[in-house]
């Protein structure tokens, strides 16, 4: 008699990780609505360090990146088609209104075309800490007034004898 052959199961593909429903939802509120971790966290009705273990996974990495590449692109679709439209209605505009301010106005929105982006440089110094940053070859002066040209007068501006 001979025994029976045992049934060799092949090793099973590791299951593609799954992200839940609440994650998801939870996702396309940050990247959709702005909303902050905990914002989002208790609308899809999952604790902040749920969510915050969840975020920390490869696979909503990736999908939280992705949605972010979408919201760009869908952004960057509605400025070209917003643009287009502009365009018609300044047409418009300098073609039908006998309005002189209207069409003055779209010949600016014509001429601001061409013009690339403009760069604005802006310089704040802010200098609340008595600190000066000096350039590497700037020299530093110290001024010291003598004890008897004090700043602050410690004498009273009064005399008090004619009282």
């Amino acid at each position: 008699m001979s025994k029976p052959v045992a049934r060799q199961n092949k090793p099973k593909a590791p299951a593609k990780p799954r992200i839940s429903a609440k994650v998801r939802q939870a996702l396309r509120y940050r990247v959709d609505k702005g909303w902050t971790w905990d914002q989002c966290a208790e609308a899809v009705k999952l604790s902040p360090s749920g969510l915050h273990k969840a975020r920390l996974r490869p696979e909503v990495i990736s999908e939280y990146d992705r949605l972010q590449r979408e919201y760009v692109q869908g952004v960057d679709c509605d400025k070209a088609r917003h643009k287009a439209r502009a365009i018609e209605v300044a047409a418009a505009m300098l073609e039908n209104d006998k309005d002189p301010v209207s069409q003055r106005f779209a010949v600016e929105f014509f001429a601001g075309e061409s013009k690339k982006n403009p760069q604005v440089v802006v310089q704040t110094n802010v200098n609340s800490n008595g600190y000066a940053y000096l350039p590497p070859d700037a020299q530093v002066i110290d001024i010291k007034l003598p004890e008897d040209k004090r700043l602050i007068n410690s004498q009273p501006d009064h005399d008090d004898k004619d009282e």
